[in-house]
């Protein structure tokens, strides 16, 4: 439980779906107009890019790099 619950490549997964949730499925544009219309802050154009682009891609190279080290 402790080593296939919450650690390693299921938290990489949850962090990967999460990222394309919010950056493609809800879209970053949309995500940043509801974090303006509850905070009353503009987001960052930095942040839509790392929800679309960035966090993907890091926690993919993650998944990738922590399925090879366990075969």
């Amino acid at each position: 439980m402790n080593y296939f619950g919450a650690s390693g490549i299921c938290l990489l997964w949850a962090a990967f779906f999460e990222a394309i949730a919010v950056g493609w499925l809800w879209d970053a544009d949309e995500f940043g107009r509801d974090v303006k219309r509850v905070t009353g802050q503009n987001l960052s154009v930095w942040f839509k890019i790392c929800y679309k682009i960035i966090i993907p891609l890091i926690t993919l190279v993650g998944v990738f790099l922590k399925t090879l080290w366990l075969w």
